[in-house]
């Protein structure tokens, strides 16, 4: 607890020029337990818990229960007269979104070894009751850095949150906090390091803390639901805008094989084939002339057949679309296409070989 307060009065992101104060007691002291928190809610050793909150003279803004709720609970209803939040550090993760990893909190290490170097002890007494500023701790520095972590960052996470919600109570931004506003303990219910994303947008951690995140909106083709810290990609038959929560199935359309422009199109490669079909037959009638030899002999017909084929894949780009007919729409024209042109560029070689050699005659 020390550390984290002292590490929010030297931050300028948080409460800025505002310093916060902090008093700890024992909670496992059955002596001591009562008596300080009776002290922490009364005024001069007076105790009026009916009186207005605007009236309490009490400094304490809210408190950072014990480690378990069943204790926590069995003190909350003394806090709660004067409407001062407390917080069960265990049970944090259910009250503030923040569940309770085992994390390295930056810079713990070093404040632990520098307050063990310093001994602010001068009797038994301070030793017994030691407060804020003192490490009268028969452990060592490796023994608290050694302890298990699921009680401190919690700790970490409770004054955290409590400092982020009197930042936002005060109205602090970058230049400062609001001195004219004067917190009351009611006034700090919640704590919320960032506010909650608008529909579309995923949370990204930003830091250590689970409450802390930054709002990024799912791009095209993702949607964000259930989880809200992940941006979850719609199938392949779905479709969804950018910031969406749901995603939509595709529509489909399609030019149908009755459609005017489609006839027109088919009635053409139709004839075209017929056409082609017709000069391959007369090609065959007169095979052994020289004019069909001089054209190309076989070659005719390789031609002409493969430009016929290509005009198969026109029927294929109409009518509800499937996997073959995405295939067949393509893949006709390019094979028997590029086969035609070979065909051209290897007769032309041919005529120009023989013109060639002729002149060399």
């Amino acid at each position: 607890m020390r550390f984290a307060v002292e590490e929010i009065n030297n931050s300028t992101n948080i409460l800025p020029n505002v310093s916060l104060g902090y008093q700890i007691f024992d909670h496992c002291s059955d002596a001591q337990s009562f008596p300080e928190i009776f002290n922490l809610i009364s005024d001069n050793g007076l105790i009026q818990p009916w009186h207005e909150p605007h009236k309490n003279l009490s400094k304490v803004i809210a408190v950072v229960g014990t480690y378990t709720s069943t204790e926590t609970r069995t003190v909350a209803p003394l806090f709660m007269m004067n409407l001062i939040p407390m917080k069960g550090i265990k049970s944090i993760g259910t009250v503030l979104g923040v569940s309770q990893p085992v994390v390295t909190i930056p810079g713990f290490s070093d404040f632990i070894y520098s307050s063990k170097s310093q001994n602010h002890c001068e009797n038994a007494e301070q030793q017994l009751f030691c407060n804020q500023v003192c490490s009268c701790s028969n452990l060592s520095a490796e023994d608290i850095i050694a302890a298990d972590p699921s009680f401190s960052f919690p700790v970490y996470s409770a004054v955290y949150a409590i400092a982020h919600a009197l930042h936002n109570t005060l109205q602090c931004g970058s230049g400062g906090c609001n001195g004219n506003i004067t917190v009351y303990p009611h006034m700090v219910p919640t704590s919320q390091c960032s506010q909650e994303c608008s529909e579309g947008y995923s949370k990204m951690y930003d830091g250590i803390h689970k409450c802390c995140f930054k709002c990024e909106i799912c791009p095209n083709g993702t949607y964000v639901n259930k989880d809200p810290y992940k941006c979850i990609n719609c199938k392949e038959t779905e479709w969804s805008a950018e910031g969406s929560t749901s995603c939509s199935l595709r529509v489909v359309e399609y030019i149908p094989f009755t459609d005017s422009g489609a006839i027109v199109i088919m009635v053409g490669a139709c004839t075209l084939m017929g056409l082609t079909l017709a000069m391959s037959v007369l090609f065959a009638i007169n095979y052994n002339t020289p004019v069909v030899r001089s054209a190309g002999g076989p070659m005719c017909f390789l031609i002409l057949g493969c430009l016929g084929l290509c005009s198969l894949s026109v029927f294929f780009y109409f009518g509800k679309p499937t996997t073959s007919f995405c295939i067949l729409r393509v893949l006709p024209f390019i094979l028997f296409y590029t086969v035609c042109l070979a065909c051209f560029v290897v007769r032309s070689f041919q005529i120009v070989f023989s013109i060639f050699v002729s002149v060399l005659l």
